[in-house]
């Protein structure tokens, strides 16, 4: 009985020091959160969301392996919506351009060496996919950019270019990249 009441209280000093180091680092999320989505809406503006707004949400929630926050992204596209978590209604243009903004402002204080965008530019044209390649432009400055893009406006502004071709037949599967 001694020896459990020993236990108890160690493991109640442990999750006393953990909630305390949470609650620091929540303060630390909620502060940088705040900054990330005022920095990126900012960007946003800069790729066609004239009137968009984005939140990063940091909620207390039970303590686990990475503090005790849980981390939504809202987004409203559009001046007099509701902001809704991000994956429910972005469209894949708004996404891949919320990802972008994302990227460009984290890639500014991180040190990835390597930043990778699918079709970032999908379902965008236009001045708005002419600001995108020059967004991604800006970014190979500081970093290794390799973007996935139909659209010439972005591949314009790339210092190399490859050609991916596929090729199938009933048996298999060809990928081929050219200079």
């Amino acid at each position: 009985e001694v020896r459990v009441a020993k236990l108890k209280l160690a493991v109640s000093k442990v999750e006393q020091s953990l909630q305390q180091q949470a609650a620091k680092l929540h303060d630390a999320r909620t502060k940088a959160a705040k900054k990330l989505a005022t920095t990126a809406t900012r960007m946003l503006a800069a790729l066609g969301f004239k009137k968009a707004d984005l939140k990063i949400e940091v909620r207390t929630a039970d303590l686990g392996p990475m503090g005790s926050d849980v981390v939504r992204f809202l987004f409203c596209p559009n001046a007099g919506q509701d902001l809704l978590p991000l994956d429910q209604i972005a469209s894949s243009g708004e996404a891949a351009r919320v990802m972008l903004a994302l990227k460009t402002v984290l890639a500014a204080v991180d040190e990835t060496p390597v930043l990778v965008f699918d079709e970032v530019d999908a379902n965008v044209g236009g001045e708005i996919g002419a600001q995108v390649g020059r967004e991604l432009a800006a970014l190979g400055h500081a970093h290794q950019v390799f973007c996935v893009t139909h659209l010439p406006q972005v591949a314009a502004l790339g210092h190399a270019h490859f050609v991916v071709n596929k090729t199938q037949d009933e048996r298999s599967t060809t990928v081929t990249i050219q200079e």
